[in-house]
């Protein structure tokens, strides 16, 4: 393994199958899966599937952001989703560190109302109660991809010296009813009529991270490290005229490879496919162009299936389901992580276990 200059010393998690990450890793283990009848219906005006969170596993919305102009009734729940997340990240946060910045993945749009990427952090900063280095936050909105770019900008600052201490992660929900209904227009929600389609999720994945050095200075276990990412654009992507190629993700893997970043053959594999049949397609031509690069035995994950598509949420939630299975063990390293965006970017990068984990 690389010298591990960032590292993983917290995950909080906020999912249809468990409200932490211990009870989301096993849920996903075991196959289990939490999709029920929401309150939207599809253009034949029969009730939609999708994974939805609990409404009491959720707190409710500060009065001082309940108040403010402008916010979508998806950008409240993605900030109860996101705060919930955070606390548990909040818990093994070293008192030393007073203020942290966020680096975040949200969603480019409500459909009907734009999201204020910075407006976004001050909201979180109200709902937790945490005062926030607004400063140096960062906001990604890159869909499925945006949050391991979240990831690696944390990554910068860490390494530049801004921050002791980042929480990054991404946060995302489907459940608005003009999200719901644009998607449902083009046939990608699954239904009895939309085979090739997803189910609708949402989540919370962020991660408390830092150096290697400054967790060995307060003491903190790692529970993982991760490479920078490798990005590519998919020229012929979902949304495009342009014929498809799938180049990117098979560019993203030859660019981790080219640095050094794994020193063992890839073992596990955990991707974004949300099951619609475009993202296996694209998995098999990244396999076959870039195959010498894994072992033969690893084993290939795409948790969706127990929590639908979580967008701008799953780069974190795979990464974080990677750093718990190989700290117990039951997940094999190196693990690369990568997403792919409906609109052209991909986004990968390895994860490592931690010698002491």
């Amino acid at each position: 393994m690389p010298a591990a200059e960032v590292v993983i010393v917290a995950a909080g998690v906020v999912t249809p199958v468990g409200v932490s990450l211990p009870e989301a890793a096993a849920a996903v283990r075991s196959g289990t899966a939490r999709f029920t009848e929401s309150p939207f219906h599809d253009r034949n005006a029969k009730p939609l599937v999708m994974a939805l969170v609990p409404e009491d596993a959720l707190p409710p919305l500060h009065p001082d952001v309940d108040v403010q102009d402008r916010v979508s009734s998806r950008e409240r729940r993605m900030v109860r989703l996101a705060a919930q997340a955070f606390a548990q990240c909040a818990k093994v946060l070293p008192k030393t560190a007073r203020t942290v910045p966020v680096s975040i993945a949200v969603p480019n749009v409500d459909g009907t109302v734009g999201i204020d990427r910075k407006r976004f952090v001050e909201r979180l900063s109200i709902q937790t109660g945490v005062p926030l280095a607004i400063g140096p936050s960062l906001a990604h909105q890159h869909g499925r991809a945006g949050g391991l770019l979240a990831l690696d900008d944390a990554r910068a600052l860490l390494l530049r010296g801004v921050a002791q201490y980042v929480i990054a992660g991404g946060v995302d929900s489907y459940r608005d009813a003009s999200v719901i209904a644009r998607l449902d227009a083009v046939g990608r929600i699954k239904s009895e009529s939309n085979r090739d389609a997803f189910i609708p999720g949402e989540a919370a994945a962020l991660l408390l991270v830092t150096t290697a050095a400054q967790a060995a200075r307060d003491g903190l276990a790692a529970l993982a490290a991760y490479s920078s990412i490798a990005t590519a654009f998919e020229e012929g992507h979902l949304l495009s005229s342009t014929p498809y190629r799938g180049d990117a993700v098979a560019a993203a893997i030859a660019q981790l490879a080219s640095r050094g970043a794994a020193d063992h053959p890839i073992a596990e594999v955990y991707s974004s496919m949300n099951g619609e049949h475009h993202w296996g397609r694209e998995w098999s031509i990244a396999f076959m162009r870039q195959r010498a690069l894994f072992d033969p035995a690893h084993e290939f994950h795409h948790p969706a299936d127990a929590y639908g598509d979580v967008g701008t949420a799953a780069g974190p939630m795979l990464v974080a389901l990677t750093a718990i299975g190989q700290q117990q063990r039951y997940r094999r390293s190196p693990a690369l992580v990568y997403c792919s965006s409906d609109d052209g970017p991909r986004a990968a990068m390895l994860v490592f276990r931690e010698p002491n984990a």
